[in-house]
C-alpha cells in the first residue's frame, strides 16, 4: 500500500503581509536604459504592465541576472557587458529579499562592467551563482520533453555537478542494460554448457575411475621397493648386531692387552710434550709481561710528552726521552725473539704430536698384528697355549718375573727371503712355545740361532741385525707343518 504525499507546509504571512523571500527593493544603476532606479514593489506584485520600452524586461532582467542568472538565460545579449548603459563603465543591480523576520533582510548585489566581470555580494559578502529561467523562455520551456524538463530543472535549481552524474547515471543505466543483454545470453550458454556437461560426466567418471587405478598401480610400484628395503634392513640390523658382538669381543680382548702393554715411548713422548708445552706456557707468560712493560713505557712516554708541551720554554730532557725510546725499542726486538721463540717452540711441540700420533699408531698396528697372530695360533691348533697365554696375561701381576712367548708372537723378520728361510728350517714347536724367563729365554734364542747357524752360515749376519716381520701366508700354514702337538 502505497504512502500518502506529505503535503508542503503552509507558509503564513506576516503582518505587513510580506512572505519570507518576497522582493522589498530593487536598484538599477547604469543598467541598459536606467541611469539610476529605485523601485519597491508591494508584497503582492506578481505583474509588471507597461507599454513597449518602458523598460518592463529591463526589470525582468535584472531580477534575473542579480539573482545569478547568465546572459544566455535571457535570451538577449550573450555577455554581461552588454547591460551596461552605453557610455558608462560598470554598474550594479542590488535586490533586497524579505527574511523570516520583518527586521531581516538579504541584500543580493551584482557588479558589471564592460569588461565582462562581474562580482555577486551576498549581505556583503561573495556568494556562489544560482541559475534563473527568464520569463522570455517560459514557452521554450513548456515544449520540452520530460526527459529535456528534467534536465533544465536540474540546470536552474539543482547542484553544478547534479547534471554530470545524472548523465553518469544515463551512462550507467545504458551499460546496465548491455550487461543484461549479455548475462541472458551467457545464461542460454551455460544451459547448453550444463546439457553438455552432463552427456560427458559419464566420460569423466570413466576417465577417473582409470586414473585412479593408475594411481593405485604406481603406489604399488612404489612400496615394492619399499618392502624390499624393509626386508634388507632387517637382514643389515641382524649382521649390525653380528657386527657388534664381534667388536664387543674384539674389544675386550684388546682390552686385555692393553691393561698388560706398557706404552714406554708413548709416555716418553707425553713427558716431553709436557715439557714443551710448559717452555710455550712460560713464554707466553714472559711476552705478556714484556707487552706490558711495553705499555707501561709507552703511557711514560705519554706522560712525559704531556709535561713536557705544559712546560716553560726551555730545553726539554732529550736525553729522557731518548732513553725511554730506546728502551721501547730494545722491548720491542725482546718481544719479537720471544715470538719467535715461541713459534719455533710451537712447531717442535706439533712435530712431537705427530711423532707421538705416529707412535700411537704404530702400537695399534703392533696390537692388531699380535692380535692376529694369536688368532693364527688359534686355528693352527694349539688352543691350550692360547689359553696358556690368556692365563698369563690375567695373571701376569701375580708373577714374580716377567713370561714371554709364544715365541711366534715375539719373533718378527722384516725381510721376506729371511722370514721363509727361517720358517724353513726352525722346529715349528718352537714357535708355540711360551718363553719362561731368563734361563728358557736364553735356551730359546741359542736353539734358534743354532738352527739357523747349522743350515747356513751366511745368513745368521742378517738374522742378528734385521728387524723381524713374520709373513702371513706361513701364519695361515703353522698348525698344518706343525710336527709337535699343544702339550709342546
Amino acid at each position: 500500500m502505497e504512502e500518502p504525499r506529505v503535503k508542503r507546509p503552509k507558509i503564513s504571512r506576516d503582518e505587513d503581509d510580506y512572505l519570507p523571500g518576497n522582493i522589498t527593493e530593487i536598484e538599477l544603476h547604469n543598467f541598459m536604459t536606467f541611469n539610476h532606479l529605485v523601485c519597491k514593489p508591494g508584497p503582492r506584485l506578481n505583474l509588471v504592465i507597461g507599454p513597449n520600452g518602458s523598460g518592463k524586461s529591463s526589470l525582468v532582467c535584472a531580477i534575473a541576472l542579480c539573482l545569478g542568472g547568465e546572459p544566455q538565460l535571457l535570451g538577449r545579449a550573450t555577455s554581461i557587458g552588454a547591460y551596461v548603459k552605453r557610455g558608462e563603465d560598470a554598474g550594479y543591480i542590488k535586490i533586497s529579499l524579505r527574511g523570516y523576520t520583518k527586521e531581516e533582510q538579504i541584500t543580493i548585489v551584482r557588479k558589471i562592467d564592460t569588461r565582462n566581470k562581474s562580482e555577486w555580494c551576498y549581505n556583503g559578502k561573495s556568494v556562489a551563482k544560482k541559475e534563473f529561467l527568464p520569463q522570455d523562455r517560459v514557452c521554450e520551456f513548456a515544449k520540452l520533453t520530460p526527459i529535456q524538463l528534467l534536465e533544465e530543472t536540474e540546470k536552474a535549481v539543482g547542484d553544478p555537478q547534479l547534471p554530470v552524474q545524472h548523465f553518469a547515471l544515463v551512462e550507467k543505466s545504458r551499460e546496465l542494460k548491455k550487461y543484461k543483454k549479455a548475462v541472458d545470453k551467457m545464461g542460454d550458454s551455460l544451459k547448453q554448457l550444463i546439457a553438455l556437461n552432463a552427456e560427458q560426466e559419464k566420460d569423466v567418471e570413466r576417465v577417473r575411475q582409470r586414473d585412479e587405478l593408475l594411481e593405485k598401480v604406481d603406489c604399488m610400484k612404489k612400496k615394492l621397493p619399499w618392502l624390499k628395503y624393509d626386508m634388507k634392513k632387517i637382514e643389515y640390523l641382524e649382521a649390525q648386531k653380528r657386527e657388534k658382538e664381534a667388536k664387543k669381543k674384539l674389544n675386550e680382548a684388546a682390552k686385555m692387552l692393553n691393561e698388560f702393554k706398557a706404552p714406554i715411548e708413548y709416555d716418553g713422548l707425553a713427558v716431553q710434550a709436557r715439557s714443551k708445552y710448559k717452555e710455550i706456557e712460560d713464554l707466553r707468560r714472559e711476552e705478556a709481561c714484556r707487552k706490558q712493560s711495553i705499555i707501561e713505557a709507552k703511557m711514560k712516554l705519554a706522560d712525559a710528552e704531556r709535561d713536557l708541551q705544559n712546560l716553560p720554554a726551555y730545553e726539554p730532557p732529550k736525553e729522557e726521552i731518548e732513553r725511554l725510546k730506546s728502551q721501547i725499542l730494545e722491548l720491542t726486538s725482546s718481544a719479537h725473539q720471544m715470538m719467535q721463540q715461541k713459534k719455533e717452540k710451537e712447531k717442535s711441540l706439533g712435530q712431537m704430536k705427530t711423532t707421538l700420533r705416529n707412535c700411537v699408531d704404530g702400537l695399534k698396528d703392533m696390537e692388531n698384528t699380535k692380535t692376529k697372530l694369536l688368532h693364527a695360533l688359534k686355528k693352527s691348533g694349539a688352543e691350550k697355549i692360547f689359553e696358556a697365554y690368556q692365563w698369563v696375561e690375567l695373571h701376569r701381576n701375580e708373577l714374580n718375573k716377567d713370561v714371554y712367548g709364544p715365541v711366534l708372537i715375539e719373533v718378527n723378520v722384516s725381510n721376506e727371503v729371511h722370514a721363509k728361510f727361517l720358517e724353513g728350517h726352525v722346529a715349528h714347536y718352537i714357535w708355540k712355545r711360551l718363553r719362561i724367563p731368563v734361563a728358557f729365554a736364553v735356551k730359546c734364542a741359542y736353539f734358534v740361532l743354532y738352527e739357523v747357524y747349522s743350515c747356513c752360515t751366511q745368513y745368521l749376519a742378517f738374522y742378528c741385525s734385521g728387524s723381524l716381520v713374520i709373513q702371513g701366508s706361513w701364519l695361515e700354514n703353522v698348525g698344518k707343518r706343525s710336527g709337535r702337538n699343544d702339550a709342546d
